[in-house]
């Protein structure tokens, strides 16, 4: 995934979230004016009057979120950090992450940021705030891609390696995909190397088989 496609799955993103605001806005309002309706034909019924309350809060809600949303179209709170890890700036990257609060809300957000971090360094500082390592893209370019899936095209074996000890899950991939595919597609000698290693592939992901038990012969 390259820094510009990055920056389009942002802008698709945050289109779609105005998009559902604006939705819930228009529900919400609705349902005020229908009610309002209501409350004409039937001025003194209590239950319309408390329903008509509920109904605004949600509408004010709504549109609390709605503006919110357009508020942090161009700046959301975690987009100096996303831009400090494309620069491979480490200072800036454990400066801005907050004490991980602010990995937290790339989290929250469903933006699978060890996937943009390309230097090892700030790779292993995300990885240790809580950078969640099998959080999937929502994208036209890489819909459904985890780290691990990026790691596994790209042949990074070292970073490969990172997210399984650090619990990445090998069967997370696109519908219809696999790793295995995905490093086979990529020509990743290396992690393809690992994947078809049963024994390293345990030690890597701490499931390592446990020897079987031997019985006495009677």
């Amino acid at each position: 995934m390259t820094r510009k496609s990055i920056k389009e799955d942002f802008n698709t993103r945050v289109a779609r979230l105005i998009e559902e605001a604006q939705v819930r806005c228009l529900e919400a309002s609705e349902r005020l004016s229908e009610i309002g309706r209501l409350q004409k034909e039937n001025p003194d019924n209590q239950k319309l009057k408390e329903t008509w309350k509920l109904e605004y809060e949600n509408y004010r809600q709504a549109s609390d979120e709605y503006w919110r949303i357009l508020g942090e179209k161009d700046n959301p709170p975690w987009k100096p950090l996303l831009v400090a890890v494309l620069r491979d700036d480490l200072a800036e990257v454990i400066r801005l992450s907050d004490n991980g609060k602010m990995v937290e809300r790339l989290n929250q957000e469903g933006i699978p940021i060890l996937s943009r971090a390309f230097n090892l360094e700030i790779f292993d500082y995300l990885l240790s705030k809580g950078a969640d390592p099998n959080l999937q893209e929502q994208s036209a370019t890489a819909n459904g891609f985890t780290p691990l899936c990026h790691a596994a095209y790209a042949d990074q074996v070292e970073v490969f390696k990172k997210l399984l000890k650090a619990g990445a899950d090998v069967k997370i991939a696109p519908k219809g995909d696999s790793v295995l595919q995905i490093a086979k597609d990529g020509k990743a000698g290396s992690v393809l190397a690992i994947l078809r290693n049963k024994k390293l592939m345990a030690e890597l992901t701490g499931k390592s088989q446990k020897p079987a038990v031997k019985t006495r012969q009677p």
